[in-house]
């Protein structure tokens, strides 16, 4: 398997791949809970983002959300 996902930022910050992984883990793991403390409390956060990762919240269109309804 070979790994790159930005080595060049990775390099220069002077993480290593697991040190890289493991904070991508934390990273994705916070916006879990946070978006499960959302929802505990009524709220929904959207993801209305064009790509990304951020599967934990439900996609939208940008313009979707100021269109007149």
């Amino acid at each position: 398997m070979e790994w790159d996902s930005n080595a060049a930022s990775r390099q220069s910050m002077g993480l290593s791949v697991e040190e890289e992984l493991f904070s991508n883990y934390a990273c994705f793991k916070s916006h879990r809970l946070l978006r499960d403390h959302a929802l505990s409390r009524g709220v929904r956060i959207c993801n209305a983002t064009r790509g990304g990762g951020l599967d934990m919240y439900p996609r939208v269109t940008y313009e979707d959300l100021f269109a007149a309804g």
